[in-house]
Order: structure tokens, then C-alpha cells, then sequence
């Protein structure tokens, strides 16, 4: 990942990617699992800046998929 975010999306692709959805199907349900102060406020602040620059749009999905955080590697 590069230090500094671009601030526009890629160009168009010729493959446009879909979900193809399964009718009546049940989400997975679970805890959401505990996250230190310090990390959530970091987490928000990144969520905060991909929301800005439109990278993320909120989502209207009934349930959602886990963020994953992986360190850098120096």
C-alpha cells in the first residue's frame, strides 16, 4: 500500500465485477469483537478519510464482513 492514498478511483475496466445474490438467504450472525480505544480511533480517522475522498460509501447492506488490519512491515 502506497503511504498516501490517490484521490480519484482507477479508470473504468472492460470487466464490470457483480455479487450475484441468493434469494432468501440468512446472514451470519455474530459479536462484533472488542477493539482497543486507541486502535478505534485510528481505525476512525482512516475510515473518516476513505469516506472524504469517496474511495467507501456507507453501506444500506442489511449486515456487514469484518475489517481486517495487517501492520506494515518497515
Amino acid at each position: 500500500m502506497p503511504e498516501k492514498l490517490p484521490k480519484r478511483l482507477p479508470p473504468k475496466r472492460e470487466v464490470d465485477h457483480r455479487i450475484e445474490l441468493i434469494t432468501n438467504a440468512q446472514p451470519p450472525t455474530r459479536a462484533p469483537c472488542q477493539m482497543l480505544p486507541s486502535k478505534l480511533e485510528k481505525w476512525q480517522g482512516q475510515l473518516k478519510e476513505l469516506l472524504d475522498i469517496d474511495f467507501i460509501r456507507p453501506s444500506k447492506a442489511p449486515f456487514g464482513a469484518p475489517v481486517l488490519f495487517q501492520r506494515k512491515h518497515d
